[in-house]
């Protein structure tokens, strides 16, 4: 079983490079807050972002629409981790486009997250480094549970701790440059959507 898990798993890096991946979500439903200021659409470059508000829980539909690739649908959730902010990214399975068998069932949903400098009047979010925690767990392996995945071109790390040892480790390393080194900036271009139902 594991073997296919870790299969499975090196897929996942293969679709999505250059984020840091998770098993399990850095904030659970108790950690959702909901701020409406978040509402809206955001423009970044070439990269627009429409957050919903979900009528039944405490969490987001985002839509996400680059220049030259497919629309993303995702689930956020926004919450407090100490007094830092962050978000929580998922898979959005009602928004996904059906697949056929074997690659649902090569599909893993698995989280991202992002530290929240501010939302209003620029929103301001950063992702952790994976190189910079890729290197943390080589030489601490002991520091936060994870699985390193062989890949032709580099090994890739998925960190496989809990959501409370990922809010301990990361919490503590928001001032950290080298971990979230590059703050996006959206600009809000428009007022807040209706809220969607669930």
């Amino acid at each position: 079983m594991r073997s296919i898990t870790l299969l499975v798993i090196s897929l996942l890096l293969l679709l999505t490079p250059g984020c840091q991946q998770s098993l399990h979500p850095f904030l659970s439903m108790d950690d959702c807050i909901i701020d409406k200021n978040l509402v809206g659409t955001w423009m970044a470059d070439d990269s627009r972002w429409v957050f919903t508000q979900r009528k039944n829980d405490k969490q987001y539909e985002l839509v996400v629409s680059e220049e030259g690739r497919e629309t993303s649908h995702l689930l956020v959730r926004l919450g407090k981790v100490g007094n830092e902010l962050f978000l929580d990214f998922s898979y959005n399975n009602k928004k996904r486009t059906p697949r056929p068998d074997l690659e649902e069932a090569t599909n893993l949903p698995v989280h991202l997250f992002a530290h929240v400098r501010q939302i209003r009047p620029v929103l301001q979010i950063a992702f952790p480094n994976p190189d910079w925690i890729e290197n943390v767990l080589v030489s601490n392996p002991k520091v936060l549970k994870h699985e390193v995945i062989e890949g032709s071109n580099a090994d890739s790390v998925i960190l496989t701790a809990g959501t409370e040892e990922l809010q301990g480790f990361f919490s503590k390393q928001v001032e950290n440059e080298e971990l979230f080194d590059k703050y996006s900036q959206f600009q809000f271009i428009d007022p807040e959507p209706p809220v969607k139902e669930n």
